[in-house]
């Protein structure tokens, strides 16, 4: 997964951005970065990351932004 990867490359102690931009109609883009938020939540339990935000919005209805921040603690 993307989310593996840039946890593997963030540095201890700095926050990183993850984000997607999808329009409506792509809806395995949507579905993508579900799952990589499912990944996030786990790091988080297993207390490797601390997830800050979580931020979506959209654009007239046709195009979705999704970004969350997180900070690697181990």
């Amino acid at each position: 997964m993307l989310i593996d990867h840039i946890y593997k490359m963030a540095k201890v102690g700095v926050e990183e951005e993850f984000s997607f931009e999808a329009h409506r109609d792509v809806i395995e883009t949507m579905e993508r970065f579900s799952r990589e938020l499912e990944r996030l939540d786990e790091l988080a339990e297993q207390g490797l990351v601390e997830v800050l935000s979580q931020h979506s919005q959209s654009t007239s209805g046709e195009t979705y932004v999704d970004r969350v921040r997180f900070k690697r603690l181990k």
